[in-house]
């Protein structure tokens, strides 16, 4: 049996789709992972007065009613809610590059960690699109939907491929 196969080496049997897929979740596991690591930062921090600096530097207006309304909101976050912030989008960073580092191997789980991140995305874009839509969401949203019915179709392919030369024998 040729071990090759399995091996990043053999990156020939990968598709542009596949190069793009595993780059795009790549590089967002990897701002996930970052997102992770600043929400712990933030943690026992005056978020408001961290706020006021930032709104500040970018020359915000503090009576524009969106920013009075993300200023009371951002107040009201908790550090146990940005210590759970923090554990979920860690926990879907680590599966989103690990996802793209399986699939760059060529293994079965790389596909599966990908569509199951894909999957958790999925309804949350929905919901976000139908209390704030924008063409960026959408986009995303496009994106994300593509790339799961793509993975869900190659992985059933490759399970009836290899099932077809078990029931020949």
């Amino acid at each position: 049996m040729d071990k090759t196969a399995d091996t990043p080496a053999n990156t020939a049997s990968l598709t542009g789709a596949d190069w793009g897929i595993i780059i795009y979740k790549f590089i967002s596991g990897l701002v996930s992972l970052f997102v992770g690591v600043a929400f712990l930062g933030l943690m026992d921090e005056n978020l408001t007065a961290i706020g006021e600096s930032i709104g500040s530097a970018l020359g915000v207006n503090p009576d524009n009613p969106l920013v009075s309304a993300i200023a009371t909101l951002v107040s009201s976050i908790t550090s146990q809610e940005l210590a759970a912030l923090a554990i979920i989008s860690f926990s879907l960073g680590v599966l989103s590059v690990a996802g793209a580092i399986g699939m760059w191997m060529h293994k079965d789980w790389g596909d599966i960690l990908i569509i199951i991140t894909l999957a958790i995305f999925v309804p949350i874009e929905v919901m976000s699109m139908l209390s704030d839509f924008s063409i960026i969401t959408l986009i995303i949203f496009v994106l994300d939907v593509t790339i799961l019915v793509y993975l869900i179709n190659k992985y059933i392919r490759k399970k009836q491929a290899k099932s077809v030369p078990a029931a020949q024998t």
